[in-house]
């Protein structure tokens, strides 16, 4: 039976190449320089990033919609915004949320990003929301 490892993919040269790489599930990742910080760094994201999905390749598990992620968010927010002020907060999460989940519920989380957040902004121009 193989012995089951739960640490991190080890940081290594690629001699050919002299770039630092990282092997996370099968697939070689490139860094930068072997042994420069920049490299260090590039590895400590890749793999809080692997570690984050839940060591799973990018793309396995995404076939979130934008409503999921408000429905998850609001969940926590209840629990975590109390007392009057926290309630407050809610409250103005709630209603922004309901305009995204208005425009953008349907869409995969894949495909929300900067210009989606345009138009989002922009719906809540239309409805009034804004600075003075």
């Amino acid at each position: 039976m193989p012995r089951l490892v739960n640490a991190n993919p080890k940081y290594r040269l690629h001699k050919a190449s002299g770039q630092a790489v990282v092997t996370l599930n099968g697939q070689d990742v490139y860094l930068g320089p072997h042994g420069s910080s920049k490299s260090r760094k590039e590895y400590d994201r890749v793999v809080s990033e692997r570690l984050a999905r839940g060591r799973q390749r990018p793309g396995e598990n995404d076939n979130h919609r934008v409503a999921d992620v408000i429905v998850a968010y609001l969940h926590f927010a209840k629990g975590y915004y109390t007392g009057e002020a926290g309630a407050a907060e809610y409250k103005s999460f709630k209603l922004v949320l309901r305009i995204l989940r208005r425009v953008y519920g349907e869409e995969a989380v894949q495909s929300f990003g900067p210009l989606a957040l345009q138009v989002v902004r922009e719906a809540m121009v239309k409805e009034g929301w804004s600075r003075g």
